[in-house]
């Protein structure tokens, strides 16, 4: 399990850069992000999120932050056994499509993939003040 830190900081695939970043408000709130340049290898990103209680809130677009485009798909949260989830998946672009949800209770759980397979390597959100990544995938964040 990873603690995120709230607030902004600079993370790879918001510079130009493949991959997902994923950053943290007060109160449990989360926004994920996924881009990669017109040359990258990946082609098509995926993901489930998921809690072990509720979303109190659910946003895609991220409040005109990051618009979803043609062919993104991203599924409003759905009960599951023992809790609640979250999936998405679309072709790969150089904008920043994306969503921002609240979870009731920590820590929230991340499966996010590249081309159909775990990407760990492609994750990236704030720990310590500096970009973090996860070792394994799926993962769990959690907030202080």
């Amino acid at each position: 399990m990873y603690t995120i830190a709230s607030g902004l900081v600079p993370l790879p695939p918001t510079m130009g850069a493949t991959g997902f970043a994923i950053t943290a408000t007060a109160g449990g709130g989360y926004r994920v992000i996924w881009s990669a340049p017109a040359a990258a290898a990946i082609k098509e990103f995926s993901g489930t999120i998921w809690t072990a209680q509720t979303f109190d809130s659910f946003a895609t677009g991220c409040s005109g932050d990051c618009m979803v485009q043609p062919g993104q798909v991203i599924g409003q949260p759905m009960a599951t056994a023992g809790g609640m989830r979250i999936d998405f998946h679309g072709p790969a672009v150089t904008t920043h499509p994306g969503f921002e949800f609240s979870a009731t209770a920590q820590p929230v759980f991340w499966q996010l993939m590249g081309d159909g397979h775990p990407r760990p390597d492609l994750v990236f959100f704030s720990a310590g003040g500096a970009a973090a990544s996860p070792t394994t995938d799926p993962f769990a964040l959690t907030q202080p």
